[in-house]
């Protein structure tokens, strides 16, 4: 399973991702870990080069690469066997 994951963010280098212990969580009781990742904007901006489009452009660059993450990650975790 992990290596089902691990090439899951091959696909995508920009994105960090990692497991983390849940212990401190109310779900402790039913998972062990947590699957965490961040998935960077894009361009840095400055006060200099900001705009609202450019903003808004990252956010949602971001979000297809999310969607499409979490798309393969459910398809990867609805074929465990």
């Amino acid at each position: 399973m992990v290596e089902k994951i691990r090439n899951i963010f091959l696909e995508y280098p920009e994105v960090i991702y990692g497991f983390t212990s849940i212990a401190y969580s109310e779900y402790a009781s039913t998972y062990k870990s947590a699957l965490v990742f961040a998935v960077p904007y894009g361009e840095q901006l400055t006060i200099e080069t900001y705009s609202e489009e450019k903003f808004e452009k990252g956010i949602q660059d971001a979000k297809k690469v999310l969607e499409k993450i979490l798309t393969q990650l459910q398809k990867c975790l609805m074929n465990i066997t």
